[in-house]
């Protein structure tokens, strides 16, 4: 089993939105966005306003959406297109290190 390296940054709070990117049959669900914040409080104070200003690839026109807390520090966004209803999601997550990274 990998172990991790040491040390763990201080800064090792993230933010993470994860949502659809590609279009058509290329489209998939996956990290599209990682923002690094000093502190648990600092990723959430970001987190917040990141459910309300990131712009997703999708849909296209965005007028409304609607932002429901979720489990935790996790929220889910909801946008609806003029086709579909697209959604992202905002997490903090502890950022453990890197596996398998040889050290120099």
């Amino acid at each position: 089993m990998p172990v991790l390296n040491e040390p763990v940054p201080s800064n090792r709070w993230r933010v993470l939105i994860e949502e659809n990117l590609g279009t058509g049959e290329n489209k998939r669900w996956m990290v599209g966005r990682v923002e690094t914040a000093p502190d648990r409080e600092a990723a959430r104070e970001l987190a917040r306003q990141l459910v309300l200003s990131h712009v997703p690839q999708h849909p296209f026109n965005q007028k409304e959406r609607s932002v429901y807390a979720a489990a935790g520090d996790v929220w889910v966004v909801t946008i609806p297109g003029s086709m579909d209803t697209f959604h992202f999601r905002v997490s903090i997550v502890e950022w453990l290190g890197d596996w398998g990274k040889k050290r120099d």
